[in-house]
């Protein structure tokens, strides 16, 4: 009987960390989707951007019981790429950029440089701690459920925010290319 308990308990950890990864990376997307919108001009330049951080930096507020999980998805994506070393990230391709896409860091996400959004449009301290606070149980009260249905909550904010921004990159003209 107690095996039976533990693999149970085992099983619904293993779904509530799936379940805490789906909520994270269906928010990163939606601001990914924005970034498509309004690209970074320094990324523009290069190809790569101001992202120079090594790998450990770039997991900047990975928090959590998915921290693990997380950061394996990660490796599994850097081994996929033959990527050439330069002076970014070990997960920016040249002329490409990140190859994590919904899998960055809430610092990567956060990030966002010299392009035309400013910062009264993309408050990157915002955009930081809710992700964050998404892969933080700690910080949600209540069961497991009761912090699932509080993390889609955060996710329909996130969205909604790059969804408002998006409307007025759009409404403003600004050239969205990121070909120039």
């Amino acid at each position: 009987m107690n095996r039976k308990v533990k693999a149970k308990d085992r099983a619904a950890a293993v779904e509530f960390v799936n379940k805490l990864i789906e909520q994270y990376t269906t928010a990163v997307k939606g601001l990914n989707e924005l970034f498509e919108v309004a690209p970074d001009l320094c990324y523009k330049d290069d190809g790569v951007g101001c992202c120079n951080l090594d790998t450990a930096t770039s997991r900047k507020g990975i928090v959590g019981p998915a921290r693990s999980k997380l950061i394996r998805q990660r490796r599994s994506k850097l081994e996929k790429h033959d990527l050439t070393p330069h002076n970014a990230c070990a997960y920016h391709k040249i002329n490409e950029g990140c190859i994590l896409d919904e899998l960055k860091s809430p610092l990567c996400t956060a990030h966002y440089c010299k392009g035309e959004l400013d910062d009264t449009k993309y408050g990157a301290d915002y955009v930081f701690r809710m992700l964050k606070y998404l892969l933080n149980t700690e910080a949600r009260k209540g069961n497991r459920k009761t912090k699932i249905e509080s993390g889609w909550r955060i996710v329909g904010e996130v969205l909604d925010y790059a969804d408002d921004i998006k409307r007025e990159v759009s409404d403003s003209g600004i050239e969205t290319s990121v070909d120039g």
